[in-house]
């Protein structure tokens, strides 16, 4: 393999882990690995290749448009910040995994393992910010299912209704905080790094609960590693779709039934206030809250969510 310099140009970089890359197909990753008692940092088919090489080359162009083109250069923020790009497009959490593999391979070749290993550590707070599957469906009655989940785990249980009341994403959960004099609920660096505000002083009662469960998630925070909570937290989801006759679509079911509830909720107080204004207008405005609240820019977002 080519040696590859601190301030060897990451366009040459790139080229020099495509040859390497190509080394191993045809050849049985277990074998390599078993061989070299390590993880591969070859492919081991053409369609692995390909995929692998076009999200590098998309990542390459990005660090070029930021102006990094040396691998001196090179941080895992930068990494951080093309993930969440993807997480931006509302991907699947399956697509997220192979850009994820993408870009830690790349940097493994070349000679970056620091960065590659910090991705690898945070791997999940990645992944469970997109999307199971599929398209998340809203629950019929979601409060049955968290009283199910409460059953079999306290700790996710409060993982559950804290998703519920205020639509956030599981990774969201651990950068809640709370605006108490506002009747605020913040949260910092949700999907492609942006900073969400709910403004719960038109629902006051929902903003005192989500309070207590903030409390008590910091208290499960210092008792339970992330990792642990997170690990079993789907499987539990998933018993409690079975035994109350839901569809399991993923933790995600708890934002669209959110946006679904905030626009019924929202576009009946509109009807009441402004009773000349046409269907669409109402729909418009209550839209125009939720894809806030979401912390979507495009309008359109809030339908998505709530048409499942």
């Amino acid at each position: 393999m080519p040696l590859l310099r601190n301030r060897s140009n990451i366009a040459y970089a790139f080229r020099v882990a495509c040859d390497v890359w190509k080394q191993g197909i045809g050849e049985s990753r277990k074998a390599v690995e078993d061989a070299n008692n390590k993880k591969s940092i070859y492919t081991h088919s053409f369609s692995t290749f390909n995929r692998y090489a076009g999200i590098t080359k998309e990542f390459v162009n990005f660090c070029k448009a930021q102006g990094v083109n040396r691998i001196d250069k090179l941080s895992y923020e930068i990494a951080k910040a093309f993930i969440n790009t993807k997480i931006e497009r509302d991907l699947k959490e399956r697509t997220i995994k192979v850009n994820l593999c993408a870009v830690e391979k790349f940097f493994d070749v070349i000679g970056k393992q620091d960065i590659s290993k910090e991705l690898r550590t945070n791997y999940q707070d990645f992944y469970s910010q997109g999307r199971a599957g599929g398209r998340a469906l809203a629950f019929d009655n979601a409060e049955r299912v968290i009283e199910k989940i409460y059953q079999k785990n306290e700790a996710h249980g409060v993982m559950a209704e804290l998703q519920y009341h205020t639509g956030a994403r599981l990774g969201d959960l651990k950068k809640i905080s709370i605006d108490t004099e506002g009747k605020k609920v913040l949260i910092q660096g949700s999907k492609g790094g942006r900073d969400r505000v709910l403004d719960f002083s038109d629902r006051i009662e929902k903003f005192g609960r989500i309070a207590e469960l903030k409390e008590r998630f910091d208290d499960i925070m210092k008792e339970t590693p992330w990792k642990e909570l997170r690990e079993t937290y789907h499987d539990n989801i998933k018993y409690a779709c079975k035994t109350s006759k839901e569809q399991y679509t993923g933790s995600h079911a708890f934002r669209t039934t959110y946006a679904v509830e905030r626009f019924k909720e929202l576009s009946d107080r509109f009807f009441k206030a402004y009773p000349e204004k046409l269907e669409k207008d109402i729909n418009r405005m209550a839209d125009s809250i939720i894809t806030q609240e979401l912390g979507h820019n495009r309008l359109s977002m809030s339908a998505y969510y709530r048409r499942g």
